[in-house]
Parts: structure tokens; C-alpha cells; sequence
């Protein structure tokens, strides 16, 4: 990989600018806790810095295994702000072992919100709520052609996420401070449009796991929020 240094915005990069443009509008409302930009991003800043004490690095791959929860989005932007590149849990096959899941996927950490009981002791596991130092941003540890995540199976650097996202901003024509509800199962490239929001000043509606599986719940929530249901165009790979 390049050295950090690029003109080139990284994914937290282009989330942190949002951030500075708007601190106080509503970044992420899931299951009752709402964070603005500027809290979402001052999590995120303490859980990188646990990140970086783990060793996490450009290019280390971060497991993220949480319920859908402001607790995802903090964790993700976490992971991306250390330098690493996640894959959520979701992507484990249908019917495969988790525990061989998790060896197999090559990750150097597991980063949960379930206290206790792991499943894969030999990986090392931290909780998205093991934060330390401070809320101040972190100086870059990547570049755009870093990676990013892992979706689909496949790899994404920030300068491929960021190429679809902006393709998807102008076919949705998202504008900032919109109100958008992510109601999609976790897998593939459909995760890609948890940042979608983020990254344009708008407001991700997150749907809570048991949202999801309550057909009537679903529909309350998307009322109540006075939202749009985000769905993320097909053929993103026609940008390629």
C-alpha cells in the first residue's frame, strides 16, 4: 500500500468534514439513542485510540459483531479511523461455524458488544465500549487506497467506497440533513449504505434488529421518523 500521505480523502476524512460543518445536526437515531455528528464522532475517536493501542493498523482487519445499533456505526468509523478495514459478522456463510468463520476470515481483532462468553478465545476481542484516550481526532493512518472493508467477499479500498457513494448520493439525489432509514439486512454491499448518510450530512434512521423482525414496528418507526427508506441502487459496479 501508498503511504498515508494523499490529497485524496479517506471515508472518516470525508465524515469528519461533515462534522465540522454540522456538530449539532442528528448523525444516527437507533432504538431510542440518537447521536449527533459531533458525538458519533467523539466516540468514534475514543474507541480508534483502544483500537490503535490493540495494534490495529492499515490495512488489519476488525471483525465487528454487534446488534444494529448506534454501537455499529461507532465501531465501523472507529475501526476506519485506526487504519483498519472491517467486515461485520453478517458476512459469515449461512450454516458455517462462526468460530471457523472467524479464524478463517484472517482478522487480527473482534470487536463486540456482547459482554463475556466469546466463541473464539484465540481472537483477540475488545468491547465497543472499551474506549480510552481522547475525542480529538486522529492524525490520517491510511489512504484512499487503503482498505476500507470487506463486503460482498470482496475487498474495498476507501477510494472504491467512495466512488459508489458519491455515484449513489447523485442517483438518490441525498441531500444533507435528510432523514434516511436503513431497514436492510448487513450483508454484501448493502452495508455500504450505513455510511452513505454519514457522509453527507444527513441522518442515518437505523432499524433495530427487533424492528426488523416486526413487519408493524417497521412501519411505526419509518412514520414516527419521517424518514425516506434508503435503498442503495443495483449495479453499483457499473461505476467501477
Amino acid at each position: 500500500m501508498s503511504s498515508a500521505q494523499t490529497k485524496n480523502p479517506s471515508l472518516h476524512e470525508r465524515f469528519e468534514q461533515q462534522e465540522r460543518l454540522r456538530p449539532r445536526t442528528l448523525a444516527v437515531d437507533c432504538d431510542g439513542v440518537r447521536l449527533s455528528y459531533r458525538e458519533l464522532n467523539q466516540e468514534a475517536n475514543r474507541l480508534a485510540k483502544r483500537l490503535v493501542e490493540e495494534g490495529i493498523e492499515q490495512d488489519k482487519l476488525v471483525v465487528i459483531d454487534t446488534q444494529r445499533s448506534c454501537d455499529l456505526i461507532v465501531g465501523i468509523l472507529a475501526v476506519l479511523k485506526s487504519g483498519g478495514a472491517f467486515v461485520l459478522s453478517e458476512e459469515a456463510p449461512p450454516g458455517s461455524s462462526r468460530e471457523a468463520w472467524l479464524r478463517s476470515a484472517g482478522a487480527d481483532l473482534l470487536l463486540t458488544d456482547f459482554a463475556g462468553d466469546f466463541e473464539a478465545r484465540e481472537l483477540r476481542t475488545i468491547g465497543v465500549h472499551e474506549a480510552s484516550g481522547t475525542d480529538q481526532n486522529l492524525p490520517s493512518r491510511t489512504d484512499a487506497e487503503g482498505w476500507a472493508c470487506v463486503a460482498g467477499h470482496f475487498g474495498w479500498t476507501h477510494a472504491d467506497v467512495l466512488k459508489r457513494l458519491d455515484w449513489a448520493r447523485e442517483v438518490l439525489n441525498l441531500r444533507a440533513q435528510e432523514r434516511v432509514l436503513s431497514c436492510v439486512p448487513l450483508q454484501g454491499e448493502a452495508v455500504l449504505e450505513l455510511l452513505l448518510p454519514l457522509l453527507n450530512g444527513a441522518t442515518l434512521v437505523l432499524a433495530s434488529d427487533w424492528e426488523l423482525r416486526n413487519p408493524a414496528e417497521l412501519d411505526k418507526l419509518a412514520k414516527r421518523a419521517d424518514c425516506r427508506t434508503l435503498k442503495m441502487p443495483r449495479r453499483l459496479a457499473a461505476t467501477a
